[in-house]
């Protein structure tokens, strides 16, 4: 495994043309080195700061969580004070999780923000309320990134934040760079790239996956350990979705869904992985998973869709069926995106099959 995973990486040495995208090999190295007075003056920033907040997305996934993470050991290993807030609960698997983190919080009043994996203000906790002052950095890798930061390192359809990050580190100190940092970096990976098999998946993640698995990572137990994660109740509750996937005639666009009632006593966490499993195995273009929301007094029930896509643009899609849905936002990457809709969920289940049987 490690030899094929080197001989890719060396293959892709020769592929590197100044006319590829961003998301080919060793542009994201040249972005970062294009862009080293920022990397530099974030770094100045990092090291005259005491205290420093790291913070995730709203329902923060295997990169948010796994970048966070890296973050926070790399950091506190210069002795600074640490803390990482996620808007809502962690449910999903994950490697390891930050030593101080917060859902929906905060405990200290830091000196830098440090955002990761989050395209927008919206969906991570409110910095311009709670630290008006603290000025922030922006790491991530979406398109629809809105550049809210002092400095912003958004390599556009990246495999993950965690390669962007793995980048900077070396950047800034490759020698700060652990074992325990490198495991978690490589988790992130392969939770964005549904193990190295998804379109985000591209030359230079092959040669970073290929870097950190000679420090003696384990690939394969790191894989097993994020695709083994069912029970034999879960998997019945996926073949339960697995009936009700439907394809449109043209067969260029199947949907399912999920409802509270599926769940019995299980959470909603345990689906996850099911659109991506999906897209993987089905041959067609589309994938949307409709699910329906738990029952709160907090705030608006939205319906969430989830988007995969092969060839189609997965964020201008989601455009397209927002304005089908009606009371629907969202978007994401050019292969996978996320909506919400305030729609109740049998409408939105209605609205999505008359979108996916006329869509050509």
């Amino acid at each position: 495994m490690y030899k094929r995973l080197f001989l890719l990486s060396f293959i892709t040495l020769f592929l590197h043309n100044t006319s590829y995208p961003i998301t080919q090999e060793v542009s994201i190295v040249h972005y970062l080195q294009n862009n080293m007075h920022n990397l530099e003056a974030t770094w100045s920033m990092i090291n005259n700061a005491k205290k420093i907040t790291l913070l995730g997305h709203h329902k923060p996934d295997g990169d948010a969580i796994s970048s966070t993470t890296a973050l926070s050991i790399y950091l506190e290993s210069m002795g600074k004070e640490i803390e990482v807030i996620y808007p809502n609960a962690i449910n999903v698997p994950v490697k390891k999780l930050p030593k101080k983190y917060y859902i929906n919080k905060h405990e200290q009043h830091p000196d830098l923000l440090i955002a990761c994996d989050t395209a927008n203000y919206a969906r991570i906790y409110p910095f311009k309320k709670h630290f008006p002052n603290t000025p922030v950095i922006n790491i991530d890798h979406h398109g629809s990134n809105e550049f809210y930061g002092i400095y912003n390192f958004v390599v556009k359809d990246a495999s993950s934040c965690c390669e962007v990050l793995y980048e900077i580190m070396k950047l800034w100190n490759p020698q700060m760079i652990s074992k325990e940092i490198l495991e978690v970096l490589l988790y992130g990976i392969l939770t964005d790239t549904n193990v190295l098999r998804n379109q985000a998946t591209h030359p230079s993640t092959f040669r970073v996956v290929s870097e950190i698995t000679k420090a003696d990572i384990n690939f394969y137990e790191l894989q097993q350990e994020y695709l083994a994660d069912k029970n034999a109740q879960e998997i019945n509750l996926w073949g339960k979705l697995l009936k009700r996937v439907k394809d449109n005639k043209n067969k260029t666009i199947a949907w399912t869904y999920i409802t509270q009632d599926d769940l019995e006593n299980l959470q909603m966490s345990c689906i996850e992985g099911l659109v991506n499993f999906l897209n993987a195995r089905l041959k067609t273009d589309i994938i949307i998973l409709i699910r329906e929301p738990a029952i709160t007094t907090k705030s608006v029930i939205k319906t969430t869709l989830s988007i995969r896509t092969k060839k189609t643009n997965a964020n201008l899609l989601a455009k397209s069926l927002a304005k089908h849905i009606g009371n629907t936002t969202g978007g994401g990457h050019a292969i996978r995106a996320g909506m919400q809709s305030e729609e109740p969920t049998h409408i939105v289940i209605e609205k999505v099959t008359s979108f996916c049987k006329a869509y050509a």
